[in-house]
């Protein structure tokens, strides 16, 4: 370098140049310790750098001097080191980094003219630094990207390098323009001095939309500003050693905030870096550090507290506010379930047992449940996200605290803002328009809060080789009776990962065996592992309806993925009006216990049966699939299974049945069957019945008509009929007609008839034996046979005779005219 360039350098404060012997007699001198020394002797304060541009000295570009002494010092422990130089007040040097920097200057100039011609360098990166003179009094921080993208600026508290420096590239800094430095264009002062432009892409969002950034992604809240101001100072203040762990930290706090929607990433990335370089940090290395704590931040969002003033009468506005701002805050995560305020919390069930848990000695482990929050619990959750604030005498806002009182009216408000939950999935699903949900956390969308922290991967080559395995693996060691059993298996896995999506109404199924440890609970307790990677949820089997209500209710109240009332009596008849309601509609209603108003809640849950020789009848045919197991053994409790500990074994394979049963799923997008009729839940059809048909070509809605053909009770309506038809043929009758032919005497209790299928007094023998296996001893009234009649209408029992109205429109049932054909018969009828 000419040492003229140098020379012609102007000095920051001649009254502070040091007393050099003679700057002639460095001429010669090539070293970088040379060139320092001369900066120093013009008052350009200096200090050794590293070739990365990392300060060498304690305490960065603080310590640097003018005093060759010092300097020599430096360079004699720091022979190659670069020469950094510490940017007075009375200067702003304008860095212009590549790819971007040139670009953003030209359309700059474009807007306010060219630069004017003043001082420049070449970095040894290839970039442009101009040196101009600042007004004295204006005051600007170091910044980047505040001008423009690849645009920094350096002034007091900050630092550059100097010729003839090196690059980590191989290249070395150099001056350009020698002239002398012109002052500072205005429009650069202002734009440093401004509030940062909005940045370009979107701004972080809590969880219900935008958060309260100002448009140009700063943080309008006093209470983030002062939080933010307390992080910068902190890291202002960082000693050598600490600087990088304390930009981390920083930058994590402030990446909180980004994550609450409170100000934008790029603000918070560029208040960061800005002090990040004035204490002396590389800028790569910084912009490293900050985008990963930014990161990491925002997954854990944090919002600032709502500032809510205080009305005496106000306090409808006061709950509604506070109503907001639990709804804004990711910290709060309160939710209305059935219009309750609740929160999801992991601990052991109240309403449901472990199988066997007393011979294991085991409690039921802890799941995540919903909970109920009470007056005092949402005065703690307010607290969190909200300040209630109340004016004094004197007209200053004091800080008032949340009352029980004021929470009740928090939790009775009917408009409310806390995100609507419809239950909690324990395990990944396929979404209503066939998209894999594999993310924990809340959907806004379907308002389902999703518990889990399951990595699942693509690992069956097709959803044959999925079923394949959920076949021959998963229920190898269960006595399936016929292969439409074992597939109602999968069917029943299928709809307990979906049943959060169903809507509609959704099945339920009864594992059913001619004999006890036929593996009935077993199974159950197969799909409770696999798919939430803990036992059934088991309970009684309400006989009561009363009782049935209520324990459905506390069921749903949790938001339980699943039920298993296990051990029916053997040979009971499943009906419940009850069980009815969950099964056909999206919502369960009922009365609180000692609570006089009534709770509606979503019944999505998976609902699973055991017993012995049990049956389902009426409706419940086409609401309950059968899995029926036989080992065909009079031993059956002493059979062995492969797998010793199933359970064990389900939930090591937890991962690979859920991969296996999305993969199946996968298979009902855009699929329809045109070969088999719908079912009575269309929704069911769609991510269970369908796909699986789609896949094995098995229909396991057929089940649906064997549970028909088998249900007791329309064994005796057939009978019923059938004698109906032997008495009268043809003819059409009324109800009264029909107890009249049941003979007289009928009120005190059917009588024996005759051998020869007639009574004593004329009467049918056969009507009046097949109407006391339906009605009992008592005589039924004409409304209930003629309502049975008008049920049956049109029906066929198992192809046999079945009745026809032969006057739909006609009065009441038991006034209408009635006759019952065989199956050609009533085909042939008008």
């Amino acid at each position: 370098m000419n040492s003229n360039i140098i020379n012609m350098l102007p000095a920051v404060n001649d009254n502070q140049n040091p007393n050099l012997e003679s700057l002639d007699s460095l001429d010669s001198l090539d070293s970088n310790q040379a060139h320092a020394l001369r900066y120093a002797a013009k008052g350009w304060r200096v200090f050794p750098c590293g070739l990365d541009k990392k300060p060498l000295t304690a305490h960065g570009f603080k310590d640097a001097s003018t005093d060759p002494s010092v300097i020599k010092g430096w360079w004699l422990q720091h022979p190659d080191a670069s020469i950094g130089f510490a940017v007075p007040e009375s200067m702003l040097v304008l860095d212009i980094d590549l790819p971007e920097g040139p670009e953003t200057l030209k359309k700059l100039e474009a807007i306010h003219g060219a630069l004017p011609a003043t001082r420049t360098q070449q970095t040894g990166g290839g970039g442009l630094q101009y040196f101009f003179k600042k007004p004295e009094g204006v005051k600007v921080k170091n910044s980047a990207r505040k001008i423009g993208p690849g645009i920094d600026t350096r002034s007091l508290g900050g630092y550059v390098i100097l010729p003839p420096s090196g690059h980590p590239s191989g290249g070395r800094y150099h001056w350009g323009d020698e002239r002398e430095m012109a002052d500072c264009p205005g429009w650069i002062l202002d734009a440093l001095s401004k509030p940062k432009e909005a940045p370009n892409q979107g701004q972080s969002q809590g969880r219900q939309g935008q958060g309260p950034a100002g448009f140009d992604g700063m943080p309008t809240n006093s209470y983030i500003k002062a939080a933010i101001a307390d992080e910068l100072k902190t890291l202002e203040a960082a000693q050598e050693g600490e600087r990088n762990h304390t930009l981390n930290s920083a930058a994590f706090s402030i990446g909180r905030f980004v994550g609450g929607g409170e100000l934008s990433e790029q603000y918070a990335a560029t208040i960061l870096l800005d002090v990040a370089l004035t204490i002396g940090l590389d800028k790569k290395e910084a912009e490293a550090t900050i985008k990963s704590g930014l990161a990491a931040g925002a997954k854990k969002p944090r919002m600032a507290k709502a500032e809510i003033e205080y009305h005496p009468n106000g306090t409808g506005h006061i709950c509604r506010e506070a109503s907001k701002a639990l709804a804004r805050s990711p910290e709060a995560q309160v939710y209305r379930y059935g219009g309750r305020m609740c929160k999801i919390v992991s601990r052991p069930p109240a309403t449901v047992r472990q199988l066997k848990a007393a011979d294991k000695g085991l409690d039921y482990p802890e799941m995540p449940l919903i909970t109920e929050l009470g007056a005092e619990t949402v005065c703690h959750e307010v607290e969190k996200v909200a300040v209630l604030q109340a004016e004094n005498k004197a007209g200053d806002l004091k800080t008032k605290p949340w009352t029980p009182t004021l929470m009740k009216g928090l939790l009775a408000l009917t408009e409310y803002h806390e995100p609507n939950l419809v239950g909690v999935s324990e395990h990944p699903y396929i979404d209503s328009d066939f998209t894999p949900v594999t993310k924990p956390g809340y959907d806004q969308n379907t308002g389902i809060y999703k518990s889990f922290n399951i990595k699942l991967e693509d690992i069956f080559p097709d959803a044959k080789e999925a079923l394949s395995f959920l076949l021959n693996e998963l229920f190898a060691d269960f006595p399936f009776e016929k292969k439409t059993d074992r597939y109602a298996a999968v069917a029943c896995l299928l709809t307990g990962m979906q049943r959060k999506i169903i809507h509609g109404g959704c099945p339920g199924f009864f594992m059913n065996a001619p004999e006890r440890s036929s593996g009935k609970s077993t199974l159950a307790q197969a799909i409770s592992c696999s798919l939430y990677g803990r036992p059934a949820a088991a309970a009684s089997y309400p006989k009561d309806e009363s009782e049935m209500a209520k324990y459905l209710l506390s069921l749903l109240r949790e938001g339980q993925s699943s039920v298993l009332l296990d051990n029916i009596e053997a040979g009971d008849v499943i009906e419940s009006a009850e069980l009815a309601k969950i099964m056909t509609s999206d919502a369960y209603s009922n009365r609180i216990l000692n609570v006089s108003r009534t709770l509606t809640v979503p019944s999505a849950i998976l609902l699973m049966l055991t017993g012995n020789n049990i049956s389902v009848s009426g409706d419940f045919n086409s609401r309950f699939l059968e899995i029926r197991l036989d080992p065909k053994t009079a031993d059956p409790e002493h059979r062995r299974f492969s797998r010793p500990d199933i359970e064990d074994w389900c939930i090591r394979h937890r991962e690979k049945t859920l991969s296996a049963c999305m993969k199946i799923i996968m298979e009902g997008k855009d699929y329809t069957p045109q070969d088999i009729p719908p079912s009575r839940f269309p929704s069911w059809d769609k991510f269970v019945r369908n796909p699986l048909y789609r896949v094995s070509g098995v229909n396991v809605a057929e089940i649906f008509s064997k549970n028909k053909r088998s249900d007791p009770k329309l064994e005796g309506q057939r009978a019923f009929f059938e004698a109906w038809h032997e008495t009268f043929k043809n003819a059409p009758v009324t109800a009264a007609q029909v107890l009249a032919a049941c003979g007289p005497g009928c009120g005190n209790g059917f009588s024996p008839g005759t051998d020869d299928g007639a009574g004593a007094d004329g009467s049918s023998e056969g009507l009046r034996a097949a109407m006391q296996d339906i009605f009992g001893n008592g005589l039924p009234s004409t409304k209930r046979v003629g309502q049975m009649a008008v049920r049956s209408a049109g029906s066929f029992l198992r192809g046999l005779p079945a009745c026809r109205l032969r006057d739909r429109d006609g009065g009441r049932a038991a006034e209408q005219k009635a006759m019952v054909c065989c199956c050609g018969e009533l085909k042939n009828q008008v």
